[in-house]
């Protein structure tokens, strides 16, 4: 724990300054993502229902 917070520390700023440039659009891509993930396990599990 003390080294992630240590690592954490050291990098903030960076991070900080990053999240405001890419923070919508990751977040957006981590959403998309998931929903399609989701969506084509739960195609996959119907089609298995279905067979």
């Amino acid at each position: 724990m003390k080294n992630f917070q240590h690592y954490y520390g050291a990098h903030l700023k960076l991070l900080s300054c990053l999240s405001k440039v890419i923070q919508n659009r990751f977040v957006f891509i981590l959403v998309l993502d998931e929903v399609i993930s989701g969506a084509l396990h739960q195609i996959k599990m119907n089609n298995f229902d279905f067979l």
